[in-house]
């Protein structure tokens, strides 16, 4: 009886892993390519000029992953979705200006509304300052 059970388990095990295998992550294919021709600040950090890959968290939607083609910068950032009467024409960044510095305020994507980066005066002032003082 125990074999059995000890079978029967290592055969679900096997189906579970063959399904987590060859499983896709939600939407993958929702990646956005973006070229910024200008530094800019997200989530604390400042990005320099460039390409970037963005793309969405399998586990949470709202949070973006944005890496810079080369690798070699990246970050995650919280978003919360547009309303879809807000629908743009053309996916890509749009960005805020505040104290000399452009700050990413929103996502554009050819597959929904768009996600928005919270941001708001104190919000900005506050990632000016702790950008400052990481240089």
């Amino acid at each position: 009886m125990r074999k059995t059970f000890v079978k029967l388990s290592w055969i679900g095990a096997s189906v579970a892993l063959i399904g987590i295998a060859d499983a896709k992550p939600a939407r993958a294919e929702e990646r956005l390519v973006a070229t910024v021709p200008f530094e800019f600040i997200v989530a604390h950090q400042r990005m320099p000029a460039g390409k970037y890959i963005i793309s969405t968290a399998a586990e949470d939607p709202s949070v973006l992953a944005i890496e810079s083609q080369d690798g070699e910068h990246a970050a995650f950032v919280l978003t919360i979705a547009t309303p879809a009467d807000e629908k743009a024409e053309r996916p890509g960044f749009v960005f805020t200006r505040f104290g000399g510095e452009y700050f990413l305020s929103r996502i554009v994507s050819p597959y929904d509304a768009g996600q928005e980066v919270p941001l708001s005066p104190e919000l900005m002032e506050r990632e000016l300052s702790e950008v400052s003082l990481g240089q």
